[in-house]
């Protein structure tokens, strides 16, 4: 079988699509005016053309984009119930006291104490948070406490062995 290249467009054998325009071959340049040819893929489509309603292109098959999440059937969705605030501002003052000398952490204990009973009255989540800042609260004031004993002594001590010392 051979093919000829045949230049003045006449015979519908030419392997690249150039023959006479009565034979679905190439008629020549389109203008910037004319319509796109009906089955060219490379033709000037308007905005928007080849995309379905949601933004993803639709390919030979009919198929649009990513199709819908599949299912796999879970029982339900169970809300779980809310956190208590109190608690989490618990563990938040107690811990600040360690830069307060244990000013808030004294509101921490306090708002734990409320916690619980919001906790238990309730039904909210966050028992643990409160349970944390009440133990955060009473270590840090525990500590406070003990280094203000401990500062105390010892000025008392300096005093007294100063009045000692003069007499």
């Amino acid at each position: 079988m051979s093919h000829q290249y045949q230049p003045n467009g006449s015979g519908s054998s030419d392997p690249y699509g150039y023959g006479s325009p009565e034979a679905g071959g190439y008629s020549g340049a389109p203008t910037p005016y004319s319509s796109p040819a009906a089955g060219d893929p490379y033709a000037h489509q308007p905005a928007g053309a080849g995309y379905d309603s949601t933004g993803y292109g639709s390919d030979s098959y009919g198929s649009t984009g990513y199709g819908t999440p599949q299912s796999y059937g879970q029982p339900g969705y169970v809300q779980t119930p809310p956190q208590n605030t109190l608690a989490l501002l618990s563990l938040i003052m107690s811990l600040v006291g360690l830069a307060t000398s244990g000013l808030t952490a004294i509101v921490g204990i306090i708002l734990g104490h409320i916690a619980k009973s919001q906790i238990k009255r309730t039904g909210e989540t966050g028992d643990n948070l409160a349970t944390w800042g009440l133990i955060v609260g009473y270590v840090i004031v525990g500590l406070a406490v003990l280094f203000w004993v401990a500062y105390f002594v010892f000025i008392f001590l300096i005093i007294g062995a100063g009045v000692m010392s003069s007499s």
